[in-house]
């Protein structure tokens, strides 16, 4: 690594009934190399985050007492429990816009080469910028951008819990992305144009260790305009890679003769739907649509099962940092709670 990096902690413990900790990280820029290939390269942050936890001892927990903004709250304006700007969504919004245009953000970089494997080369992304907060404990970031595969993508993400458990949420528009890194057989035969595509993503992702939860709450809906013909052409291949799915065969006959205007697919309750149009000869055709195909039977899922038997330790983490006391029993075992 080169650069400097100032790095903070501080723990402050109230008689027992409190104890909140702060972490800063300073960085004017740095540069990063892994041993894998990996590499960061003019690496900024400006981050201040802070957690609290009221705590507890032999079963007893201290009484509540009213909530004060969390100096990540108060550094990126994120949203809090108990918080809440008297503006309302207008003030949120205003927040967010102020956010996308404001001159510094709490992390940034020049350009990041990832995904180093043989034979492929790396992903480079550059340009990136990402404001980072805490809410209900949880990182998440209401605004991030960066340029990857020729295209700019831009949007929100964070980590949430809801009664199922934890979640990925993310919100992305994107748009100039070349997808022939992306999709089977790349580059062959395939134009740029032939292959980019713009639109937009909306992701709820189950963080859990087993596969059929994962796959019930699996939530996506994307749309996609532009898609080049080709692109299409080869997202309908993976999907019915046998050609044994009458109504994406009926799409991909009707893709040789016309030009796609725009895709929409959406996954819900382990099923998967897509509608689209196309233009034939100057005329708008809708495609054949799919209708609840059950996404099991898309080849390939199955080797992520043991990814997911390893998320626990993972899910451990987030529920110390979603608690909001810490309680110890006369045993010295400490268990989190949320109010």
């Amino acid at each position: 690594a080169e650069g400097e990096l100032i790095a903070g902690l501080d723990v402050v413990l109230e008689s027992g009934k409190r104890i909140d900790a702060g972490l800063s990280l300073q960085s004017d820029g740095m540069s990063i190399k892994m041993k894998d290939g990996a590499s960061v390269t003019g690496l900024k942050t400006h981050l201040d985050l802070e957690k609290g936890y009221r705590l507890g001892f032999d079963g007893k927990r201290v009484p509540k007492t009213p909530d004060k903004l969390p100096l990540s709250a108060a550094v990126m304006g994120v949203e809090v429990e108990g918080a809440r700007t008297p503006s309302g969504g207008a003030g949120r919004f205003m927040d967010r816009l102020r956010r996308r245009y404001t001159a510094e953000h709490p992390l940034s970089f020049d350009r990041a080469l990832v995904g180093l494997t043989a034979g492929q080369p790396p992903l480079a992304i550059q340009n990136a910028v990402m404001d980072i907060g805490l809410k209900g404990g949880l990182p998440g970031s209401e605004f991030f951008q960066a340029d990857l595969l020729g295209g700019t993508v831009m949007g929100a993400l964070g980590l949430a819990k809801d009664p199922t458990g934890f979640f990925l949420r993310t919100d992305i528009a994107f748009t100039g992305i070349d997808s022939r890194r992306m999709l089977p057989g790349g580059t062959v035969g395939v134009s740029r144009s032939e292959g980019e595509i713009g639109g937009e993503l909306a992701l709820r992702l189950p963080l859990t260790p087993r596969l059929a939860v994962f796959m019930s709450g699996l939530q996506l809906t994307v749309t996609l305009s532009p898609i080049g013909p080709r692109a299409l052409e080869r997202i309908l291949y993976a999907l019915d890679p046998y050609e044994s799915n009458e109504s994406i065969v009926a799409q991909r006959r009707l893709l040789r003769r016309g030009t796609p205007r725009w895709v929409k697919a959406r996954i819900h309750n382990g099923a998967l739907s897509l509608t689209g149009e196309v233009s034939v000869g100057g005329v708008r055709v809708a495609i054949p649509p799919i209708d609840r195909l059950n996404i099991e039977n898309i080849g390939g899922l199955g080797r992520y099962e043991g990814f997911l038997a390893g998320m626990g330790p993972l899910i451990d983490l987030l529920e110390m940092l979603s608690a909001e006391t810490l309680t110890v029993d006369e045993n010295g075992t400490v268990q989190t709670a949320r109010e």
